[in-house]
């Protein structure tokens, strides 16, 4: 069996995707996935790839980020709050 070296976290992405699709009998790309496969078809230059991660990234980034401001929000949390939180350790014990 050979190992297989990732060099970013795409390459894991295609791999478990392309390992997906020859493990299964058919496989349905959402709209998302096709677009996504019809933006690469056109040109593969490293460059390219390397742009498109950054963009993606920086999609998922933004969006976690919102979610995390809204949460800090929503919690009516500051600092003293999480300076608090750092000293509780609550465990479950061992069964």
């Amino acid at each position: 069996m050979v190992k297989k070296t990732f060099h970013n976290p795409f390459d894991i992405i295609i791999f478990a995707a392309e390992k997906t699709v020859t493990t299964m009998q058919t496989a349905t790309l959402n709209p998302t996935q096709r677009y996504l496969l019809h933006l690469f078809s056109f040109d593969y230059s490293e460059e390219n790839k390397t742009d498109m991660q950054q963009v993606i990234t920086g999609y998922y980034y933004d969006k976690v980020r919102k979610r995390a401001g809204e949460l800090w929000n929503s919690l009516d949390l500051n600092q003293s709050k999480l300076d608090e939180m750092s000293s509780i350790h609550e465990r479950l014990p061992y069964q």
